[in-house]
C-alpha cells in the first residue's frame, strides 16, 4: 500500500490543511501565532493547495503594528517563504510606523532583512534605527539611563570600574537549560539579540557615520558593541561630515 510521508510539523498545522481540503473554512483566528500560520502556508504550498496559500497571504495586509511584522518575519525568514516575504515588505513599506520600540522581539535576521529591504519613512534617521536596535537588545530598557548612571558614579567609586560593571550588567547571560537553542547563539542582551548580533547589525546594516555623535558617545560606546578600530573609523568619518 502506498503511504504519504508526513512532514515534521505541528499536529494543529497539519489538521488545518486537512480540514481545509475536506471543505472546512480556514479561519485565521483559529491559528495561535504567525509561526503556526507560516507553517500552514508552507504545508499548503508543498501539497499545492493554492487557495489556502492565497487566504493566508490575504492576512498580511491586516497587520499594522511593528510587533506583528516582527512575528511574521521571525517565522518566514528561516523558512525562506519568498511570496510571504514579498507581500510583507509591500505592506511594511506602506504602514510600518517606526518608533523606539519597533524592533523589540525581532530576531537579528528579521531586523537585517527589514533594514535591507523595507523603505522606511524619510524622517527615520540612522540615530533612530540605532536607538531602536539597542532598545530591542536591552528588552526596552533605557540605554540613556544606564549611561547617566555611568557618567555619575557613586562618590568614592572608580569611574573606570563603574563603566566595566555597567557594561557587564548590560550584557547579561541568562540561565537556560541544556536543550535551549538560544544558548548556542551567544549571550542575550536582555532582549532577543546577543552582543554578536549587535556587532553584525551595526557593522553591516547601519551607517554609523550618520549616527548623531552625542548618541554614539553616550549610548553606544559605553556598552562596548564596536571594536576600538571601528570606533576610530566612525569618529574619523563623523569629523569629516
Amino acid at each position: 500500500m502506498d503511504t504519504i510521508p508526513l512532514p515534521a510539523v505541528r499536529a494543529s498545522s497539519l489538521q488545518s490543511v486537512i480540514s481545509y481540503l475536506h471543505g472546512k473554512r480556514f479561519r485565521a483566528h483559529s491559528v495561535s501565532c504567525w509561526d503556526e500560520m507560516v507553517e500552514v502556508y508552507c504545508l499548503a504550498a508543498q501539497y499545492q493547495v493554492d487557495s489556502l496559500c492565497q487566504r493566508i497571504l490575504l492576512q498580511v495586509p491586516e497587520l499594522s503594528h511593528a510587533s506583528q511584522f516582527g512575528d511574521l518575519l521571525n517565522a518566514v525568514i528561516p523558512r525562506h517563504t519568498e511570496e510571504l516575504l514579498d507581500v510583507a515588505v509591500n505592506v511594511m513599506n506602506k504602514v510600518l510606523d517606526f518608533d523606539p520600540t519597533s524592533f523589540q522581539g525581532w530576531s537579528k535576521e528579521s531586523i537585517e532583512y527589514c533594514l535591507d529591504n523595507v523603505q522606511l519613512h524619510p524622517n527615520v534617521t540612522e540615530t533612530m534605527i540605532a536607538q531602536d536596535v539597542l532598545s530591542a537588545a536591552s528588552d526596552g530598557e533605557s540605554v540613556a539611563v544606564e549611561q547617566h548612571e555611568l557618567q555619575n558614579p557613586c562618590p568614592g567609586e572608580d569611574p573606570t570600574a563603574q563603566e566595566a560593571q555597567d557594561s557587564a550588567a548590560f550584557f547579561t547571560t541568562p540561565t537556560c537549560s541544556g536543550d535551549d537553542q538560544n544558548c548556542a547563539n551567544g549571550p542575550r542582551v536582555g532582549g532577543s539579540l546577543s552582543k554578536e548580533d549587535l556587532q553584525e547589525i551595526f557593522g553591516c546594516h547601519i551607517n554609523l557615520a550618520a549616527v548623531e555623535p552625542v548618541f554614539f558617545q553616550e549610548a553606544m560606546e559605553p556598552v562596548q558593541i564596536l571594536r576600538p578600530e571601528a570606533l576610530i573609523g566612525v569618529y574619523r568619518a563623523q569629523s569629516i561630515l
